[in-house]
């Protein structure tokens, strides 16, 4: 593995550890490490972690990453987040991050269409709340069996926001009115419930 990373982010290459050799940690521009010379750090191969590498970002779920650890996957999900992807799959779980500014063109009718047309091929799918929201629609649609989104995160980290989208969406696809008592105002007014 080259532990030159282009975007200057901290990374290692990592030694056998059962030898007991040690592992050139290389640091991004700006961070100060006691003993450190010249960006590079020499620690104990057991205080390292291996990387991805570089460019990763476009893997969409985090299972299919080569190393699969904590520092790994917060590495992955911030490399995603700084080329505008706020959300990764974990197998059948998104994680979404809190984008901090409106996302346009990610919600919205046309973008509802499109996750319902591509739902079903998991190769097309991107990792989208609405792509969620379709899995349980079709589930409770096609298998006849209840289905449940669980939307979590510390306060503040967005959970109204994305219940809102997810609440949306599933009004969307029942294709009820949008009058005072149609499908889609039962569901978007039960909100504060959830």
């Amino acid at each position: 593995m080259d532990p030159c990373d282009p975007a200057g982010r901290v990374i290692a290459q990592r030694s056998d550890p059962t030898l007991g050799l040690t592992s050139d940690v290389h640091l991004a521009e700006g961070v100060q490490c006691a003993g450190a010379s010249f960006g590079m750090l020499t620690v104990p191969s057991v205080a390292t972690w291996p990387v991805n590498e570089p460019g990763s970002h476009e893997l969409h779920d985090l299972t299919e990453l080569h190393f699969v650890h904590e520092a790994a996957l917060l590495s992955h999900v911030r490399e995603r987040y700084e080329h505008g992807q706020i959300s990764a799959d974990v197998g059948p779980t998104l994680v979404a991050l809190t984008p901090f500014r409106d996302l346009p063109d990610e919600y919205g009718e046309e973008r509802m269409a499109d996750f319902k047309r591509t739902a079903a091929q998991r190769s097309a799918r991107r990792p989208h709340l609405y792509a969620i929201a379709e899995l349980a629609h079709r589930s409770v649609q096609q298998e006849h069996c209840s289905a449940s989104v669980i939307v979590s995160g510390e306060s503040g980290a967005g959970k109204t926001e994305a219940s809102k989208h997810l609440l949306r969406y599933l009004s969307w696809r029942a294709g009820g009115a949008s009058g005072a008592g149609g499908v889609a105002a039962r569901i978007l007014h039960s909100n504060p419930v959830f």
